[in-house]
């Protein structure tokens, strides 16, 4: 109110901290206006004051406890994030743990069942020898196991194979998904045209075994549910630190979001797909529509050390 009277305004809403004769501290909301006479002269003033206290309590605990909230909410962050890293490199040793355990069971395959396979039908090739005419039944007999035994070390050399293709260890991603194609026609007829944009200097076993697996889950689901026998698979750029492959069928196409009895296993590998990906930082696109077919693209980013050259022409299996 002196402050009204002194510089001749009013003073509206303005917050004056008070003490009560009991010692209690106040906040108060006061405003005031002058008094003047006829002439315009300032003779008083007349103001009006509200207790805040309650309210300035208020907003101080309302204040507190954003600011409480503001640190959970960055120590949460901060714990996904840690959990996301985590989660990372476990997918990697779980990844690194899977090629282990299947080179292992390949070479204990390759190293005992398959040489003592072979060391059997070794004794039945000298047994067969050995037999004469009158013994044409066991001869018989013979060369029956000796079939079989011949179709056993034949699925194990198979079955070496799928487990750990030698291939991963010996060429870059682009030679990898090449000997695929190849593959896919030599063992199930379904014909896939490869075609290498880039060249990918890939030296991590890792990327290379995870996009290997990722396009032959793909083209196994296209063999199981698509009606035609073809497939296109195209290795390309995508932007300057990133590379995708485009696996695309001429078949029914499904809808990506719903799943029936019949897609139920499809989209499980989808998923799985999906998720193994993700840990590395790529993601996966789904372009279908039903009767159109479909192309799913994976795309992964490459660190500094991996290089993209532009690299010519298709390779369809009928090129091995």
């Amino acid at each position: 109110m002196r402050k009204a009277s002194a510089i001749n305004q009013d003073v509206l809403d303005t917050e004056v901290h008070v003490e009560h004769s009991s010692g209690k501290r106040m906040a108060m909301l006061g405003s005031a206006v002058s008094l003047r006479d006829s002439q315009g002269n300032v003779r008083g003033s007349i103001g009006a004051f509200m207790d805040i206290t309650d309210r300035k309590i208020a907003e101080q605990k309302l204040e507190a406890l954003n600011d409480s909230l503001e640190h959970l909410v960055l120590l949460r962050t901060e714990k996904i994030r840690q959990q996301a890293v985590r989660l990372r490199h476990l997918a990697v040793q779980l990844g690194q743990i899977e090629q282990a355990e299947s080179k292992r069971l390949a070479k204990i395959v390759h190293d005992q069942i398959q040489q003592l396979i072979v060391a059997a039908r070794m004794q039945v090739e000298w047994l067969m020898k050995k037999a004469d005419r009158p013994q044409e039944e066991i001869r018989s007999v013979l060369e029956r196991i000796h079939g079989v035994l011949r179709e056993a070390l034949q699925e194990s050399r198979s079955l070496t194979v799928q487990i750990s293709p030698p291939i991963l260890q010996k060429a870059g991603l682009s030679g990898c998904l090449a000997w695929l194609a190849a593959q896919m026609w030599e063992q199930h007829q379904f014909r896939v045209n490869f075609h290498a944009g880039i060249e990918t200097d890939l030296t991590d076993e890792t990327i290379v075994i995870l996009l290997f697996e990722s396009v032959r889950e793909l083209l196994l689901n296209a063999i199981k549910h698509s009606s035609e026998k073809e497939a296109d698979v195209d290795l390309l750029p995508s932007g300057p630190t990133a590379i995708k492959i485009a696996v695309r069928d001429k078949g029914h196409g499904f809808h990506p979001v719903v799943s029936n009895s019949q897609q139920a296993g499809a989209s499980f590998g989808l998923f799985s797909v999906e998720e193994r990906l993700n840990h590395f930082g790529g993601y996966m696109a789904i372009e279908c529509s039903l009767g159109q077919g479909s192309t799913i693209t994976l795309t992964i980013p490459l660190d500094d050390k991996q290089l993209l050259t532009d690299q010519q022409g298709p390779i369809t299996e009928q090129q091995k």
